[in-house]
């Protein structure tokens, strides 16, 4: 059982089989989401 979380399924296999990808994106979306929510 594999995860989905994006559209793409090479994206989708790195982040099943790497634990360290699906961290740092986890990390680079929660950035994200913080430099929208200031900027208004």
């Amino acid at each position: 059982m594999g995860l989905h979380l994006s559209q793409i399924d090479e994206a989708d296999e790195l982040l099943t089989n790497d634990p360290l990808a699906l961290l740092i994106g986890m990390v680079l979306d929660q950035r994200g989401s913080e430099r929208t929510s200031d900027a208004g």
